[in-house]
């Protein structure tokens, strides 16, 4: 009647062996991300390293040693950067080559601007920087943001009674940038 099919020892170990790997996988890309997503992250890391680096440019040139004062740039152009100082370089979107958008608020405070792919909140990876009680910013890994175009304020000013008089940058907050 019932004829009883014979499975063999080998081809059971083969599917166990498959369906450990598959779930593995599955495991795995849930506790890791996938490789697109992680690129997408490390691009969002670059993003952030960019812009507090121009914003570290930013404070350094804007400051103006004869007057003693801070000068922003009205834009990023070369004309603009050229009298602010003459080595300061301002890195793009690595990805698009597209400049970061930039908003001179006032004299001493501005905003770069950037595209993001994922949420990121600070320390939420190791990070070698910090913020201090002045909100002074040493690390793209401190900006906290949300997924899409963001903004990040931050202020130029003179670190008062150092020898030699020097600027700094003070990382004021993150808006929505639209």
């Amino acid at each position: 009647m019932f004829s009883k099919a014979k499975i063999s020892i080998p081809r059971v170990g083969f599917l166990l062996s498959f369906v450990l790997v598959v779930l593995l996988l599955i495991v795995g890309f849930n506790v890791v991300g996938s490789p697109a997503a992680a690129r997408l992250k490390k691009e969002d890391q670059l993003h952030r390293n960019n812009i507090v680096e121009n914003a570290r440019a930013l404070a350094t040139f804007a400051y103006d040693l004869k007057e003693q004062t801070i000068k922003l740039p009205a834009s990023l152009s070369p004309s603009e950067l050229s009298q602010v100082g003459s080595y300061m370089t301002i890195k793009k979107n690595p990805f698009t080559a597209a400049d970061y958008t930039y908003k001179r608020l006032n004299d001493s405070q501005f905003q770069l601007c950037g595209e993001f792919n994922y949420k990121h909140l600070p320390y939420q990876n190791l990070s070698y920087g910090y913020v201090d009680s002045d909100q002074v910013i040493y690390s793209g890994d401190e900006l906290d943001h949300a997924i899409g175009y963001q903004c990040f304020q931050f202020e130029a000013y003179i670190v008062e009674g150092s020898v030699p008089v020097y600027s700094e940058l003070r990382y004021l907050g993150t808006t929505n940038g639209r």
